[in-house]
């Protein structure tokens, strides 16, 4: 448990010899707040001290594309008229490689962290977003916009531990489901097998997916060697050390091949 100590003052009355007495002595400064952890055991910081950055661009040169899926369930909404569609699952444009997470590993401390749920919607048979990022002792809710029925199963890969699965008729949604253990999880239909996703549980805040231009930024990032990685649901994963100097801004390009 983390105690935090009261500012307080003491007032000394010295009598001298004629009477009278000194004025009081100053208060000491108040301590500085203590850091807050949250359920992942990270600390959060009022302000992180002469904080850094991490930015750079996630790319793939390789020779592998995305997938094309050929629909024959629940066409009317999963097909729109277009029975072969593309998976969604490795978006390259001009080598640039959208929903790369990119995070620190092992991060203790460091800059506020929001606990804002994180909702994965069924939406023309397919999950939206794609892929997530949801917080150690944060929640998820599933949904389905679809005017037919899902059956979403989140399963956290490492372990295999179900976090929730149940169908949704339209309109519906789960109850919200804690996550409770960092890591990857599967998020796919059992009804429509070419429904899937991915939900990276993070213990930090420190944790981001590349937008549709490759690009990422870490911002706030305390001093200090890390080691940074990059996950893809296609491409697999990758790493390498970096070193935030005090309120430097690093770049570190990431390349999938």
């Amino acid at each position: 448990m983390t105690r935090t100590l009261l500012p307080f003052s003491v007032t000394l009355l010295l009598t001298a010899c004629g009477g009278g007495s000194e004025a009081p002595s100053e208060a000491p400064p108040a301590p500085a707040p203590a850091a807050a952890p949250t359920a992942s055991g990270y600390e959060e910081q009022d302000a992180v001290a002469d904080a850094g950055s991490i930015a750079g661009t996630v790319s793939y040169a390789g020779d592998k594309t995305d997938e094309t899926l050929s629909i024959t369930q629940d066409t009317e909404v999963c097909a729109h008229d277009h029975p072969e569609r593309p998976a969604g699952a490795l978006l390259v444009a001009e080598g640039k490689l959208e929903n790369a997470i990119v995070y620190l590993d092992g991060v203790k401390s460091g800059k506020k962290w929001d606990y804002d749920t994180v909702n994965i919607d069924n939406q023309a048979c397919a999950f939206v977003p794609r892929v997530s990022i949801g917080r150690k002792g944060g929640n998820v809710v599933a949904k389905n916009s679809d005017p037919v029925t899902h059956n979403t199963n989140m399963t956290l890969i490492q372990g295999s531990k179900t976090i929730w699965n149940g169908s949704l008729k339209k309109d519906n949604e789960s109850s919200p489901k804690k996550l409770k253990k960092s890591g990857m999880v599967s998020v796919r239909c059992d009804l429509h097998d070419w429904m899937k996703g991915a939900l990276f549980v993070a213990d930090s805040p420190y944790a981001v997916a590349s937008g549709a231009d490759g690009s990422f930024s870490l911002s706030d990032v305390p001093p200090g060697d890390y080691t940074l990685k990059a996950w893809h649901e296609v491409l697999g994963e990758s790493e390498a050390a970096v070193t935030v100097e005090a309120g430097g801004a690093i770049t570190h390009d990431i390349a999938f091949e």
